[in-house]
């Protein structure tokens, strides 16, 4: 192991017995999935592969290899990568919560990077109609669910044909158990849906008969790239900062 780490033309062979970073990682992940805590164990599937990664070009593979140091390149990679402060701690915090799931004593990590809350951008109507434009009719009906609605994207996420009223013109944001997801404070709420929303779910739901998900995957399973997805139409739209 010695040898590997000081050579880097050298495989690094796993040893049994030993925590491993990535089944920890496995393990992380999982718990968090038992908890239903779904938009948790995605990030950490984002995250825990990104520090693996890294970990693996130092010639890393288990938890006790883990340093400060290591925690300070995590930083430096998502910097380098154009990645914004708060992008750098939000995944620092979810990075910390593996590690110390892992065994890692608290006091080795370093702070949470701080950052200054900005002011969130809010787009003109060209800019809308921009984003409008560069999208395909799937993606159109998420960014309009969003903009008319105010659902979240673990609600455009979940949200089925069967939870529109399309007589009171409303829609319910309820949970659903068959994939684990529950509304933010656990509490049920309605929405008004404007005319012009609904007329666009209603054409939406003739051209995807048998999907029971608004926004479902030809797999009929939630969509759990929305979020990623809208951030590449915006670039692809030339709206944000690349």
């Amino acid at each position: 192991m010695a040898q590997a780490a000081k050579n880097p033309d050298v495989e690094v062979i796993e040893e049994p017995g030993r925590a491993g970073l990535k089944d920890t990682a496995e393990s992380y992940i999982k718990d968090a999935k038992r908890r239903k805590a779904n938009e948790a164990a995605e990030q950490a599937q984002l995250v825990t592969a990104e520090f693996i990664d890294l970990m693996r070009k130092r010639k890393k593979l288990y938890v006790d290899q883990v340093d400060r140091d290591d925690i300070f390149r995590f930083h430096e990679a998502l910097r380098d990568r154009k990645c914004a402060e708060r992008t750098v701690s939000n995944k620092h915090t979810r990075l910390a919560s593996w590690l110390r799931f892992a065994g890692i004593d608290k006091a080795m990590l370093p702070p949470v990077p701080r950052y200054e809350e900005k002011l969130p951008t809010v787009y003109a109507s060209e800019q809308t109609r921009a984003l409008l434009e560069a999208a395909d009719p799937y993606m159109r009906v998420c960014i309009l669910l969003g903009m008319k609605c105010g659902l979240r994207d673990q609600e455009m996420m979940h949200l089925e044909f069967r939870d529109i009223n399309w007589n009171d013109k409303t829609l319910r944001v309820q949970s659903k158990q068959q994939w684990g997801f529950l509304p933010k404070t656990w509490e049920q709420r309605e929405i008004p849906v404007p005319d012009n929303m609904l007329a666009e779910l209603a054409a939406w739901q003739n051209s995807r008969e048998g999907q029971p998900l608004v926004l479902g995957t030809k797999y009929h399973k939630p969509n759990t790239k929305l979020l990623r997805t809208l951030k590449r139409l915006a670039y692809k739209a030339g709206l944000n900062c690349g």
